[in-house]
Formats: structure tokens, C-alpha cells, sequence
């Protein structure tokens, strides 16, 4: 029993550690869930006219979604856009594109985060107005190519083997999702 005992007790620690971190990752990725959302239907109601310049687009996007509170940015960095960040803390990137009706949002994650947000986004891409995944090496410093991986038209539902090959397995992938405003 002596040596039963601290096995057990550590045994349930472990246990009780593993439930309170899988439930809070479960919370940030509906954060980051609701956030990507937020983000698309202020986009859609700025009406963004077709010939604004895309800086001027995003700026006015990015000022209104942190006057509403969607977007956390560092209040140390001087760049708007390079301060925004994720739920988890990590780089959050914006552009509007008025003369393709669009906006795409930049983030960093880790590879089971891009996984479980390309099953959630990927699952009816149609609905939710995507209009394009794109992947790329999660190095901050690395000048990776950006690797599209949907894009189809009509939109069609990401496959698990897309959604894998996509997100990788590196410690960190950037991960764009492209939304079009006119949905």
C-alpha cells in the first residue's frame, strides 16, 4: 500500500493536469474561433468600396475592430497590425483587398491548432464565404513561400489528408485564411 499509494496520487495529478489543459486550449481555439469571425463581419459591414487603396482598407478595419474589442494588440509596439495578436499570444495579421472583396488573416499556431481550425473552417467553407487556406513555415524569421491548398471553385469541404499535409508538423505554421466580403 506504501508504494501503491504515491503511484495513484501522482497518476491522478497527471490526470487532473492533462483535463484542465485540454479544456484550456479547448476555450483559446473558441477564442481564436470567434475572434477570425469577429474580424470577418466587421469586414463585411465596413462595405469597403472596390477602389479604396487596400492600406487605407485595412487600417480603417484594424482601428475599428480594436475600438470594438476584437483584436488584443501590445500597447508597446508602434505598428498597429505587427502588435495584434491571437489568443495564445502569437502574431495576428490583416489585409483587405477592395478590388477582390476580400480579407485575409494571417496567424501563427501550432500544427494541432491549424488542424483543428481547417476542420472547423474546412468543414463548409462555402457557407462561411472562405475563399482560400494557405500554409507556410512558422519560423518567424523565415521567408517561406505561402503553400494555397483550397481555392476550388465551387468550394468543397477540406479532406483530413488536406487539412494534415497543409498544417504540417513543425513546432509552428502561419496559417491565412482568405474570406470574401461580399457573401
Amino acid at each position: 500500500m506504501i508504494f501503491v499509494a504515491p503511484v495513484v496520487g501522482v497518476g491522478i495529478l497527471v490526470g487532473l493536469w492533462l483535463a484542465v489543459a485540454a479544456g484550456r486550449e479547448n476555450i483559446l481555439l473558441a477564442q481564436a474561433t470567434d475572434q477570425i469571425l469577429g474580424i470577418v463581419d466587421v469586414a463585411r459591414d465596413q462595405k469597403t468600396p472596390t477602389d479604396a487603396g487596400g492600406e487605407t482598407a485595412t487600417k480603417i478595419l484594424v482601428d475599428r475592430l480594436v475600438g470594438l474589442n476584437i483584436v488584443r494588440v501590445s500597447p508597446s509596439s508602434g505598428d498597429i497590425q505587427r502588435g495584434m495578436s491571437n489568443p495564445w499570444g502569437e502574431s495576428l495579421r490583416l489585409f483587405v483587398a477592395p478590388e477582390r472583396q476580400t480579407v485575409r488573416i494571417e496567424t501563427r499556431v501550432k500544427p494541432h491548432t491549424c488542424r483543428r481550425l481547417l476542420q472547423f473552417y474546412g468543414h463548409d467553407p462555402a457557407a462561411l464565404g472562405v475563399q482560400d487556406f494557405a500554409v507556410r513555415d512558422g519560423a518567424l524569421a523565415a521567408s517561406a513561400v505561402w503553400l494555397s491548398f483550397y481555392g476550388t471553385m465551387p468550394p468543397k469541404p477540406l479532406d483530413a489528408t488536406a487539412i494534415a499535409r497543409g498544417c504540417g508538423q513543425d513546432a509552428w505554421v502561419f496559417l491565412a485564411l482568405t474570406f470574401g466580403l461580399r457573401h
